[in-house]
This record gives structure tokens, sequence and C-alpha cells, in this order.
């Protein structure tokens, strides 16, 4: 039942697929596969969105470390205009921009306040905060770089480019911060 299911919320069952015409059948799942992508990309549009309002705000409050903060500082100002490109790679597809809840950032947010709620020592805040904003910049670098394969797929070069802008974004942030974690992690264990 579980596959039936499946298979006719995206477009027809395999029943259904043998009685419908061949034109039909591939406009369903055209259609089924927009309706995916711009799912996802509403879910990257939360994510942008609530790292700009909540986390880092969250993350430079606990912050003591001058490169990290810096860094998150930094990553604030791109993190919104990130939102905004999501927004515009919507309006490209003709889309008023939809945000879709995000379990999986929600489920990072929610690890990370109840680790830190028990942490000490600054330096080991600095610490978890930097390798949670590394964790955090591999899930979207995954989550864009599946978008931006679903887009070129889709016929839709100018909002893969776009979305592709966003994942080398994302990747040069992840290298300062796993940098930065290394330096971090020096010092702890060497003081």
């Amino acid at each position: 039942a579980g596959a039936d299911s499946r298979s006719r919320s995206v477009g027809s069952s395999r029943s259904d697929r043998s009685a419908t015409p061949r034109r039909y059948a591939m406009s369903a799942t055209a259609d089924a596969a927009r309706a995916l992508f711009l799912q996802e990309l509403g879910a990257m549009l939360y994510a942008e969105r609530r790292h700009a309002s909540d986390l880092l705000p969250l993350l430079l409050r606990e912050v003591g470390d001058g490169d990290l903060r810096s860094g998150l500082e930094q990553h604030l100002a791109q993190t919104r205009d990130q939102a905004k490109e999501l927004e515009r790679a919507f309006e490209l597809l003709g889309e008023r921009p939809r945000e879709r809840k995000n379990r999986a950032f929600d489920g990072l947010r929610a690890e990370h306040d109840t680790i830190a709620r028990r942490i000490r020592a600054d330096e080991v805040l600095d610490l978890f905060d930097c390798s949670a904003a590394v964790m955090t910049e591999h899930l979207e670098i995954a989550s864009y770089t599946a978008l931006v394969t679903m887009a070129r797929r889709m016929g839709e070069p100018e909002v893969a480019d776009l979305l592709d802008d966003i994942c080398r974004q994302e990747q040069a942030t992840l290298r300062r911060l796993e940098r930065t974690a290394k330096q971090l992690g020096g010092a702890i264990a060497t003081g």
C-alpha cells in the first residue's frame, strides 16, 4: 500500500500508467518533479531565513573567539542575501516564494540547543558552535547540490546557476569553518 500511495502522490500509479496516454503520464511526472523541486526550494528558504533570524544571531551571542565571530558575522550577511536569492529563484519560476518547514535544519538546531546548555567552558562552547555550523553547512551543500541537479533536469538553467552560486558560497564558508574548528580544537588540546 505504501508504494501505491507514494506513486499516486507524484503522478499516477503503475496500474494507471498502462491506461494513460504517454503524453499525460510525462506531463504528470514533470508536474510532480516541479512540485517536489518547489517543496525543497521552500525548505531551503525556511532554513536560510531561520539561519538569519535565529541561529546565527544565537551563535554570535554564544561565541567568544574573534575569528569565529568574524566568520559568523560575514556569514550572517551572506545568509540574508542567500534568502533573497532563493526568493528570486521562485520568481524566475513564476512562483510566489513559499517556505516549507525543514525538519533536518530544525533537528540540528534542537540538537545544538540541547548540548550547548550543558557546556560550561567557553572554549569548548566555541568549538561546539563551530562544529554545529560545519554540520549545518554540510546539510546546506547537500541540499543545494540536489536542487541544482533538479533545476538543470527541469530545463531551468538560470535557476540552476543561481543555486549553484549559493552552493559555492556555502562550500567556501565550510572551508573557513573547518579551518577555524582545527584552530579551536588545537588550542583546547594544548591549553
